[in-house]
C-alpha cells in the first residue's frame, strides 16, 4: 500500500478520491489475476491508472488483461513515447501476439527460457511480416520500437522477454484466437481448445483463449471438456480447467442449467475429493466457487450427492464442501432435518454439517434416540454432539454425554471452547485426566450459566473443589478424599478408573480401601489392585481377558497390561493382546493410543523394555500392539521395533491411529515402502506433505489409475503421486503444441 499512496500523491488525487480508489482496489485484491499484475511496480501503476480511469477493475481475467494492455498502450500513445503506436498500433499488437506465441512454444519445447536475442528478434520480425509488403517495410521500425522503447517486453541479460509470464501467455492466446478459424478440420477454435486443454503447460493460455470466446462458443465449452477428458482421464486436468473457467468469470452469462452442467462435470465421481483436497485450485486449497460463478449450483449438486452417497469418507468430504459453499439462506440444518433418517450415516452427516444446534423438542428426542442406538465405530457420541454444535441442556442429552466420556471419549475429546454444557464437560474431563498435579486453565466465563443442566452444574461445582493430595504423597488418608471427590463427580467409568490408575505405585491400595465408603470407588480401586498384584501372573491376565466382555473394561485392561505387567508377562500373553486389540474399533484404538501417550509423557509409568525379546524373536506382536508398545518403551526397544513394524505398518494405519505420520517414521527402515500397501489409510494419513518419494518404490501406471479412480481410499500424498505419475506419462506421449499447429495448418504457411 506504500506504492499505492505514492502513486496517489504523484497523480494529485484528493483524499476522498484516493480513499475511494483504495477501497475498490482492496476489494479486488482477492482475485488471483489482479494479484498477478499488481506484483510488479510498472504493472501496478498501469492497473491503478486503469482503476482511476474506469473506477472499477474487470472481474473476468481475460478482460482485465485486455483493459490493462489498452490502458498501457493508450498511455504510451497519448504521451507520444512511441510515435509508431499512432500510425501502426494494430501491427504492433499483432506482432506482440505472435511473439507471445513464439516464445511460449519455444519454452515448451525446451529451446528457450522465454527470451529472445536481438539478432533472433530481427530475423523473426522479418519472417513474420514477410507476407504483407506494407507490414514488412515496418519490420525494422518495429524492431527499433521494441528494442529501444521496449513496449511490453523488457531486456534482461542481453535478451528480451515479457516482464510477466502471464502477459506472454495472454498474447499467445490472442494470436491463437486471431488465427484459428471458427470452423475447420484440425484448425478450428474447437480443435485448438482441445489441444490446449490436454497440455498443462498451456493452461493459462487456454484460460485466456476461453475468455476471448463469444457467448455461443462459451456455451459449447462442455463439449470441449468432455472431449479432452476422454483423453486425459482419470487425471483431473480437465476438471482443473473447467474450475478455472468459472473462477476466471468466463461463464458468468450462462444460465443456471448450463452452469450446473459444468459444476456436475467438475464434482462428479472422484471430482468432489479432488476439489476438497486442493487438486483443482492453483493455491492448493479446497475449491470454493464464487457467487454467480457456480456457488449455488455446487450447493445443489452437493445436496443431491449427500443424500445418496454411501461411502463414509466421501460423505464427510461432501458435507465439508457443502458447508464451505452454503450461505445462511440455504438453511442447511433445516434441509438436513427435513431429510431425517434413523441411521448412523445420517447422524454423522448432521454432525459434519453442524446441524445439531437450535433443535426443536421433537428433533432433540430424535437425536437422543439416534445417539442411544448409535454404534459408529469411528466416533464417540459426545464427539458427534460437539462437532454438530449441539447446544441444548436437555438432561437426557447431558447424561448421555457423560456416559460417552465414561466409555472412553474423555481421552480424545476435542472442544473448540467451553460455551456449552457439553463442551464444558469435555474440558473438565480432559483436565482431570491430566492428573491431580496438572491444573488446567480455568473455564472462561460463560453466558449460559442460567440455562445449565443440573448434571453439568454438579460436576463443575465438584471439580472446582477437588481435595488434591500433596505432591509426592503415598498416604491413603491424603488420597482418599481426592478419589472420593472424583467418584462423586463422574461416577463409574473411564474417568474414575483412569484417575485411580494414576495413584502412586507405592500407595497401599489395601489400606486405601479401608477408608472408602463409595461402592463405585471401591470397585475401581479393587480393579487397580488386581492389576498391580498380578503384574507377574500371566495366567491371571489370560483369564481376565477371556472372562471380560465389556469394551471399556477391555481397553482399561490393555492399558494396564502394557503399563504394569512385567515384560515376560507381556511376552507370554502376546497372542491374547493381539486378539483383543484386533477387535477394537477405530475410536477405541485412538483412545488407547492417547491414554498411553498421556501416561508416557507424564512419567507416571515405568518404561517398557522388550528389546531383547524382539532381538531374539521370542515375542510376536501384531502391528497394532507394536505401535502401542512403541509409545511407552525406551529407545533401544524402539530401534528393535522398527524392523518388526515396517511389514505390519498397514495394520496400524488401518486400525485408526491418530499418529499415522509418526507411525511411518517409527517403521521406516532401509527397505522402500510400496504405495499399494496404503489403500484405506486416508484417515490415518489425512495431512499432506509427509511423503518422501525416496522412501517409496515407483508407482505403476495401473496403480496410479486405480488411485485416481477412488481417491477417497488413499492418503492425499499418494493421490498426488498418482497425479504426477499420469501427468509425466502424458507429457512423454503428447507432442508439442507447435508440432500440432504446424501439422494442422493453424497459421499461414
Amino acid at each position: 500500500m506504500q506504492y499505492f499512496s505514492r502513486w496517489c500523491a504523484v497523480s494529485s488525487l484528493s483524499q476522498d478520491a484516493a480513499a475511494r480508489l483504495q477501497a475498490i482496489f482492496v476489494d479486488s485484491q482477492h482475485l488471483p489475476h489482479i494479484n498477478e499484475l499488481a506484483a510488479y511496480p510498472m504493472q501496478l501503476a498501469i492497473l491503478l491508472h486503469l482503476l482511476h480511469r474506469r473506477q472499477f477493475l474487470p472481474q473476468q481475467r481475460t478482460d482485465l488483461y485486455a483493459e490493462y494492455l489498452k490502458t498501457f498502450l493508450d498511455r504510451e500513445q497519448t504521451q507520444e513515447k512511441e510515435p509508431l503506436l499512432r500510425q501502426q498500433r494494430r501491427v504492433l499488437e499483432k506482432t506482440h501476439a505472435y511473439l507471445g506465441w513464439y516464445l511460449q512454444a519455444k519454452a515448451e519445447e525446451g529451446k528457450s527460457s522465454g527470451s529472445i536475442t536481438r539478432a533472433e528478434l530481427r530475423d523473426l520480425l522479418r519472417s513474420f511480416l514477410s507476407g504483407n509488403q506494407e507490414e514488412q517495410a515496418l519490420a525494422e521500425e518495429i524492431y527499433s520500437a521494441i528494442t529501444d522503447r521496449v513496449l511490453c517486453l523488457v531486456e534482461r541479460n542481453d535478451a528480451f522477454e515479457f516482464e510477466v509470464q502471464s502477459l506472454r501467455e495472454y498474447f499467445a492466446a490472442v494470436h491463437l484466437f486471431q488465427n484459428l478459424t471458427p470452423k475447420g478440420n484440425g484448425n478450428s477454435r474447437d480443435d485448438g481448445l482441445n489441444a490446449l486443454l490436454i497440455r498443462p503447460y498451456w493452461m493459462n493460455v487456454c484460460r485466456f483463449l476461453m475468455g476471448l470466446l463469444a457467448h455461443g462458443e462459451i456455451r459449447g465449452l462442455m463439449g470441449n471438456f468432455k472431449s479432452a477428458s476422454r483423453v486425459s482421464a482419470p487425471h483431473p486436468l480437465i476438471r482443473i480447467m473447467a474450475a478455472a473457467t468459472l473462477n476466471d468469470r468466463i461463464c458468468d452469462d450462462l444460465d443456471d442449467s448450463e452452469l450446473r452442467e459444468i459444476i456436475d462435470f467438475i464434482l462428479e465421481g472422484p471430482g468432489v475429493i479432488f476439489a476438497h483436497d486442493g487438486f483443482l485450485d492453483a493455491s492448493g486449497s479446497s475449491l470454493v466457487f464464487g457467487h454467480q460463478a457456480g456457488r449455488s449450483q455446487a450447493v445443489a449438486h452437493l445436496k443431491s450427492r449427500l443424500s445418496t452417497e454411501s461411502d463414509p469418507t466421501t460423505r464427510a468430504v461432501i458435507a465439508s464442501m457443502l458447508r464451505a459453499h452454503a450461505i445462511p439462506e440455504d438453511r442447511l440444518g433445516r434441509w438436513w432435518w427435513e431429510n431425517h433418517e434413523d441411521d448412523s450415516l445420517w447422524l454423522r452427516s448432521a454432525a459434519h454439517l453442524h446441524a445439531l444446534h437450535d433443535l426443536s423438542t421433537e428433533q432433540t428426542s430424535q437425536l437422543e434416540s439416534l445417539l442411544t442406538a448409535d454404534s459408529d465405530p469411528q466416533i464417540w457420541a459426545l464427539d458427534t454432539l460437539v462437532e454438530g454444535r449441539h447446544d441444548s441442556n436437555e438432561k437426557s442429552i447431558v447424561e448421555l454425554a457423560v456416559r460417552s466420556l465414561n466409555t472412553g471419549a474423555a481421552e480424545t475429546i476435542k472442544t473448540r471452547s467451553a460455551t456449552t454444557d457439553l463442551e464444558a464437560l469435555g474440558v473438565l474431563a480432559a483436565d482431570v485426566l491430566e492428573g491431580p498435579y496438572t491444573k488446567g486453565a480455568p473455564l472462561p466465563p460463560r453466558s449460559i450459566y442460567a440455562m445449565q443442566s443440573q448434571t453439568a452444574q454438579r460436576i463443575q461445582q465438584l471439580s472446582g473443589h477437588f481435595q488434591l493430595p500433596p505432591e509426592g504423597s503415598i498416604r491413603p488418608d491424603e488420597w482418599a478424599p481426592y478419589l472420593a471427590d472424583v467418584a462423586e463427580a463422574w461416577g463409574q467409568g473411564w474417568i474414575l478408573r483412569r484417575v485411580v490408575s494414576m495413584t502412586p505405585a507405592h500407595l497401599d491400595l489395601s489400606a486405601l480401601r479401608l477408608r472408602l465408603r463409595n461402592e463405585t470407588l471401591l470397585s475401581a480401586v479393587h480393579a487397580e489392585s488386581d492389576y498391580r498384584e498380578n503384574r507377574s501372573n500371566a495366567q491371571w491376565w489370560k483369564s481376565h481377558f477371556a472372562s471380560t466382555t465389556d469394551p471399556t473394561e477391555l481397553m482399561l485392561a490393555t492399558i494396564a497390561a502394557l503399563e504394569i505387567a512385567k515384560p515376560q508377562v507381556i511376552i507370554d500373553i502376546a497372542g491374547v493382546l493381539n486378539a483383543v486389540v484386533e477387535k477394537f474399533t477405530g475410536k477405541m484404538y485412538r483412545t488407547l493410543e492417547r491414554a498411553l501417550k498421556r501416561d508416557s509423557t507424564s512419567y507416571r509409568i515405568r518404561v517398557l523394555d522388550l528389546q531383547e525379546a524382539l532381538r531374539l524373536q521370542t515375542v510376536n506382536l501384531s502391528g497394532r500392539v507394536l505401535w502401542l508398545v512403541w509409545i511407552i518403551t525406551n529407545d533401544s526397544t524402539r530401534d528393535r521395533i522398527r524392523n518388526h513394524l515396517e511389514p505390519k505398518v498397514h495394520d496400524v494405519l488401518s486400525a485408526g491411529t491418530n499418529e499415522g505420520i509418526v507411525v511411518l517414521s517409527a517403521a521406516y527402515s532401509t527397505r522402500k515402502l510400496r504405495p499399494e500397501k496404503f489403500k484405506d489409510t486416508r484417515q490415518a494419513l489425512r495431512d499432506s506433505g509427509w511423503l518422501d518419494p525416496q522412501q517409496f518404490t515407483s508407482m505403476t501406471l495401473g496403480l496410479a489409475k486405480l488411485v485416481l479412480a477412488k481417491p477417497q481410499s488413499w492418503p492425499v500424498d499418494l493421490v498426488q503421486m498418482a497425479v504426477d505419475k499420469l501427468g509425466a506419462k502424458a507429457a512423454e506421449q503428447t507432442s508439442s503444441l507447435a508440432d500440432v499447429a504446424a501439422s494442422c495448418s493453424w497459421f499461414r504457411s
